[in-house]
């Protein structure tokens, strides 16, 4: 009897095994990763610290695209068309909007497609465009806030220098803000969505931004600051902070209590925020400089990078820095990695969830798995 329980056991054992193996495989199938990179994942001491090319299609090469992923599409806003690039096949389809003058942004695997002619807006998921809204007016910009809302810049008018308007995930209007006294440019929200600063150049002084935080839904600020200098770019990183980004400085803020860091970072490139970091490029003497920065504003360290960088990504692990035809990449603890050879004339470089990457260049998107 002791026997045919054993065996019994041995088997439910093995189904489970079979089953919890399937499951992984199944779901890296659908992620769009490939059956060696999975089984490498499976092994503890594999993985090489590399990103090899495991795939390359053709794009239409139109001049001046601009790129964006969901995490598993990639999307090409060609004049007024978007090509939508399955990662997983290399299958395309198109989306052709009828809009005046489309723009395309992302932020997180959530990618807008929004009019800035008419205020007219799209999600764009799955290879194709979800359900959109109207913000019923010409836009001067577009901030993805948070997965779950979205965020407009919008002209003056009835006495106003401009206002900030937030939509949220049923393309209804949240909260809207107005200025007198400045005209908004940028947004950002905490990650849970609680709070949402707004920057705003001065109308008398257009070489200073004025900051204002409020809480979600609020109508009065619960914090702000005036800049003594022009900062048209604002993102949010970590749990808390979010930073205002001038030519040769960055302010680091605490949405919840008002402290805030200056940072002399030289001429600035390029900044990206992460769920807990905020990445930063200036240019230094001979080499630009690539500077991890935490969330209290101190600087955990800094490694010289190719001069000339053009762009910057960031996922949960790596940071990608571009020239013209070269990727350097970064682990979180500033070791260099190797991606292998130069993909050609970089354009974006986007993510396509965990360890996989795509690089698209002039004519060709080539698709990077971490080994």
């Amino acid at each position: 009897m002791s026997g045919k329980i054993f065996k019994i056991t041995i088997i439910i054992l093995i189904c489970l095994l079979v089953a919890v193996v399937a499951s992984i495989f199944t779901y890296g199938f659908i992620r769009g990763y490939s059956p060696k990179y999975i089984y490498k994942k499976l092994i503890p001491g594999s993985v090489e610290g590399v990103y090899k090319a495991v795939d390359i299609f053709d794009h239409d090469g139109y001049e001046g695209f601009t790129a964006a992923s969901d995490g598993t599409y990639i999307y090409l806003l060609e004049g007024d068309d978007v090509a939508a690039y399955d990662s997983r096949n290399g299958n395309v389809s198109y989306i052709s909007p009828d809009y005046t003058e489309p723009i395309l942004t992302s932020r997180n695997n959530r990618v807008v497609l929004y009019d800035a002619a008419t205020g007219v807006y799209t999600v764009l998921e799955d290879g194709d465009s979800a359900e959109g809204g109207n913000v019923g007016t010409s836009c001067l910009g577009s901030d993805i806030l948070s997965e779950g809302s979205v965020g407009f810049s919008l002209p003056g008018g009835d006495g106003f220098r401009g206002s900030y308007v937030v939509f949220d995930n049923e393309f209804s209007k949240t909260a809207e803000y107005n200025y007198s006294d400045r005209y908004p440019v940028a947004g950002c929200s905490s990650p849970e969505n609680s709070y949402v600063a707004i920057a705003g150049i001065l109308e008398n002084n257009a070489g200073k931004t004025g900051i204002d935080i409020y809480e979600k839904g609020g109508e009065t600020p619960v914090g702000g600051k005036t800049l003594e200098y022009l900062a048209p770019v604002m993102l949010s990183f970590g749990k808390d902070a979010f930073a205002l980004c001038g030519t040769e400085s960055i302010d680091v803020y605490s949405f919840t209590d008002n402290n805030h860091t200056l940072i002399d970072s030289g001429e600035l490139k390029n900044v990206y925020g992460t769920e807990k970091h905020l990445f930063a490029v200036s240019a230094g003497t001979g080499m630009d400089r690539l500077m991890r920065i935490n969330e209290n504003g101190s600087v955990s360290w800094e490694n010289n990078v190719a001069s000339g960088v053009k762009g910057m990504y960031a996922s949960t692990d790596h940071v990608f820095c571009w020239t013209g035809t070269k990727a350097e990449v970064f682990d979180m603890d500033g070791s260099l990695l190797t991606i292998q050879g130069e993909p050609g004339a970089i354009k974006a470089v986007l993510g396509l969830g965990e360890y996989r990457i795509a690089v698209v260049t002039d004519s060709r998107v080539i698709l990077y798995e971490f080994n």
